[in-house]
């Protein structure tokens, strides 16, 4: 028997909910019959479970033609992002959701701010490895349509390894606010990807599959004041152009 997870104990839930939730999330706009089938759940128990999550908030329905098609909504991806920040170690699945989740979560603010980001090379070689396409397709939609800036101080062979992923991940990242700087992997030397958001810093380590999340201002601060130091000797590069499908 499965152990209850800290999100299921914490509101309540059950593993089918969870299974439901987590299933929405990647693939958005799914039918209750598409549920109930991949599943393998009574379709009125994805019915009223689904119910359930409107009323919290947590998805959302639109009519297309005949049919309820479901979707997150921004409190819904933030539910399971916070579920998942709350580890220290994570298998390779929970891993590669929990870093889509937090992605889609930081893309949905509906304000216009700037994301700082430190992308080492070999990071960007295993993000290009683990992520989803349809996921980070969605991520990079948002970015446009919230109109969030960007920067990033990418590795000497990020581009290059970014150019390795399907054209159809890259016609979506073509386009969007990015202000992109090449650096030195000597340099640029962390072991891992940091994003800094506001007044919080996500730590992602596509090697372990691990991230770590703090919520503090000084803490913030300080790596976007090394992100800045870094910035002054490191070569702007127009990223749009360098990825164009």
């Amino acid at each position: 028997m499965k152990r209850q997870t800290a999100l299921e104990r914490e509101y309540n839930l059950e593993r089918a909910d969870t299974e439901i939730l987590r299933y929405v999330r990647q693939h958005t706009n799914v039918t209750p019959s598409m549920l109930a089938r991949e599943l393998q759940l009574p379709r009125t128990s994805v019915h009223f479970r689904l119910s359930k999550f409107e009323e919290r908030g947590w998805c959302e329905k639109k009519k297309v033609r005949n049919l309820s098609k479901w979707s997150l909504t921004q409190k819904g991806i933030e539910l399971l992002v916070r579920s998942k920040t709350k580890l220290s170690q994570m298998s390779f699945i929970e891993g590669a959701e929990s870093f889509e989740e937090t992605y889609l979560s930081l893309a949905g603010q509906a304000h216009p701010c700037r994301v700082y980001m430190f992308e080492p090379s070999e990071q960007t070689r295993l993000f290009t490895r683990h992520t989803d396409e349809v996921a980070y397709s969605r991520v990079s939609d948002l970015i446009k349509k919230h109109d969030i800036v960007v920067e990033v101080l990418f590795g000497e062979r990020s581009v290059e390894h970014v150019l390795t992923m399907g054209v159809t991940v890259r016609k979506h990242m073509y386009g969007r606010p990015t202000i992109a700087y090449e650096l030195s992997d000597e340099i640029l030397n962390f072991d891992q990807m940091i994003i800094c958001f506001k007044e919080d810093v996500y730590f992602f380590n596509y090697s372990t599959l691990v991230m770590t999340h703090i919520q503090n201002k000084e803490v913030t601060d300080n790596y976007r004041t090394i992100f800045e130091r870094y910035r002054t000797f490191a070569k702007k590069i127009n990223f749009n152009e360098a990825i164009k499908p």
